[in-house]
Parts: structure tokens; sequence; C-alpha cells
């Protein structure tokens, strides 16, 4: 053999070498592989802070700031007649000449906008405000830091907002009886029906912004009778209807996405947007005063014997099944009633109550004021009280 000649040599494996790159190349996955774990961790935990950060955007609104003061100052009402009051999160709308302003327990002014000088109506939930205008074609919905002026085909007659900021408006509109619209919290125009045929008095929508349901009512020979009528204002315009004969309704709310509570003259109910029927309180032939029916879905009946009794008021107060957890009995005529959850503020001609879910009286305050409405503040710790010349934050003794 020449030993010179390179290519005549044999070389056998190293097993050393070779365990030393199988090593490496195992190093080498471990280090990929952590690398890939720790990017899955990256954004996972990005995801993570992400959300968390969305929720303490939603919980922390920039646009209102609470308080433990109550400012009992006077708020004058003498300059206008074009007024309305609503409470709001945790203080209150005040609408007035042109203006729509929010404030806090303190009175310290939280914002506020431009609108009509006519005389406005505001409904609110604890995120947004609706106020409308039924001698001008004006709608404005805000929360505080977003607004929305809508214009509209006619007078607004009626409005109604869910928690989403979609706000459901009857309309006045000529060559028809009426005209229902639903309008997103951007202003754009969701649903339109030109109403032909049906007396509406009330509508709303659905917090998934799905489920239209409207109040009628029918005057004939034979009587009073009302109807819900329910549609699905993503689909073909088709309504479903729910007949209520020698009844009228007063007041209706969504109990949830797919459930809505009816309150009637003889009765209050629950059924479902397919008309099935969830449960029914009697009134047992006692007359409805008044009522109230707070976000949470517990809901306060006043009713006595005799209708033009000025004494002996009863409340019942039920929650959101139906269910009866508590009765107060007053010997005085309750005018007004006004819930935060379960807890009720009652008013009579010069004083007014806080009573419990179950029916329980926490406090009692007399005023030397008539009492025209009340409004019971979200804080619990006080009320506001309006009389013939004037407003106030009133605390509960």
């Amino acid at each position: 053999m020449d030993k010179t000649k390179d290519n005549n040599i044999i070389n056998f494996p190293d097993n050393k070498t070779d365990n030393t790159q199988i090593s490496q190349l195992h190093h080498t996955k471990r280090k990929q592989k952590y690398r890939k774990s720790n990017s899955y961790r990256f954004v996972f935990i990005l995801i993570a802070l992400i959300f968390i950060i969305g929720i303490f955007m939603l919980i922390d609104d920039s646009s209102f700031n609470a308080t433990n003061s109550v400012n009992t100052e006077p708020i004058s009402i003498l300059s206008t007649e074009n007024y309305c009051f609503s409470k709001y999160k945790k203080g209150y709308i005040f609408a007035k000449d042109g203006k729509i302003s929010c404030y806090n327990t303190n009175q310290q002014l939280q914002w506020e906008i431009n609108s009509s000088k006519t005389a406005p109506t505001v409904i609110t939930n604890d995120n947004y405000v609706l106020t409308y205008y039924t001698k001008d074609k004006l709608a404005i919905i805000t929360n505080g830091t977003k607004t929305r002026k809508i214009t509209t085909d006619g007078n607004v007659i009626y409005g109604n907002i869910n928690k989403n900021g979609y706000a459901a408006l009857i309309v006045e509109e000529d060559g028809f009886k009426s005209q229902l619209a639903v309008y997103d919290n951007n202003g754009k125009l969701k649903f339109k029906w030109h109403n032909s045929e049906h007396y509406i008095t009330s509508a709303m929508l659905s917090d998934n912004n799905k489920t239209l349901i409207a109040s009628e009512v029918n005057l004939s020979d034979n009587g009073i009778s009302s109807k819900v009528l329910i549609t699905d204002i993503k689909k073909e315009l088709s309504f479903e209807e729910l007949n209520f004969n020698d009844s009228v309704i007063c007041s209706m709310q969504f109990a949830s996405k797919n459930k809505f509570i009816a309150v009637l003259d003889n009765k209050t109910v629950c059924y479902s947007t397919g008309l099935n029927k969830k449960w029914e309180i009697d009134y047992s032939g006692n007359n409805l005063y008044t009522y109230d029916i707070s976000d949470t879905n517990y809901i306060s009946l006043v009713c006595g014997k005799d209708d033009s009794a000025l004494s002996n008021s009863v409340v019942y107060v039920y929650n959101g099944n139906g269910k009866k957890i508590g009765e107060y009995n007053s010997e005085k005529r309750i005018y007004k009633i006004d819930m935060q959850d379960r807890t009720s503020l009652i008013s009579y001609d010069r004083q007014f109550e806080i009573i419990n879910g179950n029916g329980k009286r926490i406090s009692s305050t007399d005023l030397n004021i008539d009492i025209h409405d009340s409004i019971f503040i979200g804080t619990k710790k006080c009320a506001l009280i309006l009389s013939g010349s004037g407003a106030s934050l009133v605390r509960p003794e």
C-alpha cells in the first residue's frame, strides 16, 4: 500500500466526534424549542395585558368622577320651563336651555353638550344618555366622551336606549301613524318601519342589538286592549304579536337578550321573545298606583284597594323571577317609587322613605316642601327632590 496517497487511507468513525455533533444538534433543537416556547409565552402575556388594560379602561370612566360628598345647595329651575332631570351613574343629568349637563352629587359639572332649546326628555342607563325632543326633529346619544346628534324625519314622540347605545325612536311622519327607527351608537340608521296601522306607545331594543319590542294600544267599542309587537331588526320585516285583552301596558323592560317584563294595569308578566310565558304577578283586585323596575330587574309595585284613596298603600317587591321577596305597608298614599338595585325610594306629599328589598324601612325624611318628583341617586346616599320652585339633593335622615 502506498501510504503517501490519502485516498488509500481508510478513516474509521470517531465516536467522540460524532457524539459531540449529536449533542450539539440536540442543544440547538432545545434552544429553538425554548425560543418558540418563549414566543408563545410572550404572545399570551401580551394578549392578557391588552385584555386587563381593556377591562380597566371600561371600569375607569374618565368622563365621570364619582364622589361621596353631597352638595345640598338648591338647584334653580325658575329660569326655564323646558327642563328634565334623570339619574346617571352616581350623579344626575340636568337638561335645560339648549344644554345637556352631567353632575356628580357634589354638583360638580362632569361634562356638558349643546342641544335643542325645546322641552327635552332624558333616558339613561349606566352607559349612555339619550335626549330627545317632542317639538324638534332631534335625538342625541352621548356617554360624555362621544356624542352623536341624529336628525329625524319628524318630531320624536318617544325614545329608549340600550346598554350599547342603540336608540329606538318613535317619530312623527306625514302619511303614517308613526315611524319606528333604530340608530346605533354612531348615529347610523339600522332599522326603519313606516307604520300605518298600529298606535305604538313605546319601543326598545335588546342588549344584543337584535330584537325590537313595541307596545300598542287599541280602543274599540268593546273596550281597551294592548299588544306587544316583536321583530328581529336584522331580518326581513315581520312581527310576532302578543295580545292582552282588557289591559293597558304601562311599561316594558328587557330582562335579558331574549326575555322581557311588561307591567300592565292589572298584572305584571314576563315572556320570552319567542312568546313563551315565564311568570305572572296578579294584583288580586288591587289598583296599581305606581311602580318601578330596577336595572337589575327587581320590581316594586305600589298598590291599594281604592284608586281614589289618599291613604293605605302597599309596596310589593319581587325579584327577576317574579318571586315576592318583600312587602311594605304604609298608612299614607305613596305617589312615586324609584329603585336602585333592590332598594327603593318612596315619596309622599312632604316626606320620603327608603326601604330595602325585604320591605324594611331604612330611613324616613320629612320635608317642608311639596314633592313633585323624586329621583334616587346611584350612591343611595341622597335623593334629588323636585318641588315647584326648584330642586335639591337631600340626604336621608
